[in-house]
């Protein structure tokens, strides 16, 4: 039993907590854009016409409020170099008045070196 809380304290510190995140584009905009990725995604960054408004956090979904009518470049990255390739979405989206935006974002599975460091890190765990 002892082994098996262990492996869930240790699997729940390598994890890390991932958060919603709202942030304000512009104080008189209307509209909004809600990033929704299909997983956690981990040193994530948001960018919106190359203004950074979330920077290396651990990303649960990302909401921008007060973005005024217009035409929009957003980017949904990460430098967690354990995804597979390179994570990078870029979006064109246009903003009318009061106009809600979802993008839902597949995030790339985990690399091989990404589970073998997992596992080596279980391996004293069934030791004790």
């Amino acid at each position: 039993m002892q082994k098996i809380l262990l492996i869930a304290i240790t699997g729940l510190f390598l994890a890390g907590c991932a958060k919603d995140i709202t942030v304000n584009y512009r104080d008189q905009g209307k509209g909004k854009v809600e990033l929704k990725p299909s997983k956690n995604v981990y040193d994530g960054f948001v960018l919106v016409n190359d203004s950074m408004l979330v920077d290396s956090k651990t990303i649960k979904s990302v909401t921008i409020e007060n973005i005024p009518e217009g035409n929009y470049d957003v980017i949904f990255r990460s430098n967690y170099s354990y995804y597979k390739g390179n994570f990078r979405e870029k979006y064109d989206i246009e903003i009318g008045p009061e106009e809600f935006h979802q993008k839902n974002i597949v995030v790339p599975g985990y690399n091989t070196s990404y589970y073998l460091m997992f596992s080596v890190a279980l391996i004293p765990w069934w030791f004790l």
